[in-house]
């Protein structure tokens, strides 16, 4: 792998950034409908939706339904050369009579929009990056004692 100088690794910052930032107004969006639409585990049919419809608008390979389970998905988006692989965690269920109180709508969009943001840049990467952006169906199960 190569390295960079400090100039290029500004220089790549700023267009991740940038990518993320001609996401915002979608990134907000699906956000708040996650908010004002609160689905408990195992039943976010619609945010896993759309969460997974940014994701294939950013050019990933989106496989849904993944473990089994109907609203978990991965998604993978890999560059030109083999090399490492870089998961991105996403939450998007909701807590039984408090909602979105956890603040899983918040971290299912810093997901998609920090996979968004590396993807815009994967490609000028040394060697291959596979981004690996796993929708984590249910996560407030183990918490709830369900």
């Amino acid at each position: 792998m190569g390295t960079f100088t400090p100039a290029e690794i500004a220089a790549l910052k700023q267009r991740a950034v940038a990518e993320i930032d001609r996401y915002a107004d979608r990134l907000t969006a699906v956000s708040q409908r996650i908010w004002e639409n609160p689905e408990i585990a195992f039943q976010e049919t619609q945010a896993a939706g759309w969460l997974t419809e940014l994701l294939l608008e950013a050019d990933y390979r989106v496989e849904r339904g993944v473990g089994g389970l109907p609203t978990a998905f991965t998604a993978r988006r890999v560059s030109r050369q083999p090399g490492p692989t870089v998961g991105i965690f996403s939450e998007y269920d909701a807590l039984i009579n408090l909602g979105n109180g956890s603040g899983h709508n918040l971290l299912a969009i810093s997901g998609v929009g920090a996979g968004i943001g590396l993807a815009a840049v994967a490609d000028d990467l040394p060697g291959s990056v596979q981004i690996h952006l796993r929708g984590h169906a249910g996560a407030n199960q183990g918490i709830m004692g369900m």
